[in-house]
């Protein structure tokens, strides 16, 4: 039985690996299974025993992928009840983009490529879906703590982090992992002036 599951788990692998090598050329909508099964060298059959269709197997792959951040996040505890742990965040953080830089591939070519499942938007929501149904966990349910309304917080925090990612993706990661969970913990906790250095008149 392994024996069957690791031989399945590589045909797997070569189709995903074969599908993300096309859309290095083609869009997305140019690619056909023949193409697909002649890359990973497999028949068409096989890929059929595996996968509805070309559609079938993007999503999939997408969502194999985004699931992984998003289990890391939900699991964290660097942020709970109203209260940071600096020490817990830099590891959280951290973490956090070793797990895109582990399938960086992927999200290289899902990013260059426009016409693939909208992989920006899916992050994004993703994202966006975490902060708002963990907002009370991570922030606690005391409004009188807070001094900015959460309709405004949300879309701010969600737009840093995705933004702060694809940059780092497209920019060939200029800083390891390590070094943007210490920048953004100094933003966290400094806040956007502070950080940048700006004197604040009276």
């Amino acid at each position: 039985m392994k024996k069957v599951d690791l031989r399945i788990k590589k045909t797997k692998l070569a189709i995903e690996v074969a599908l993300l090598k096309l859309l290095e050329t083609k869009q997305f909508q140019d690619i056909t299974i023949q193409n697909i099964a002649e890359e990973a060298m497999i028949n068409r059959a096989t890929f059929y025993s595996h996968y509805t269709d070309k559609y079938d197997l993007l999503d999939r792959l997408v969502e194999e992928k985004l699931s992984a951040f998003r289990n890391h996040i939900y699991e964290a505890r660097h942020v709970r009840d109203g209260t940071l742990y600096p020490e817990r965040f830099l590891f959280v953080i951290c973490t956090a983009f070793q797990i895109v830089e582990r399938d960086l591939y992927f999200f290289k070519v899902l990013l260059a490529n426009q016409t693939t499942n909208n992989i920006k938007d899916r992050f994004v929501n993703m994202v966006s879906d975490i902060f708002t149904s963990q907002f009370d966990v991570f922030f606690g349910k005391n409004e009188s703590n807070r001094t900015m309304p959460k309709e405004l917080f949300l879309p701010f925090i969600v737009s840093g982090v995705t933004g702060t990612i694809f940059w780092w993706i497209e920019q060939n990661q200029p800083y390891s992992p390590e070094e943007m969970a210490k920048s953004l913990l100094n933003l966290v906790i400094n806040g956007p002036a502070k950080t940048m250095g700006l004197h604040i008149s009276n």
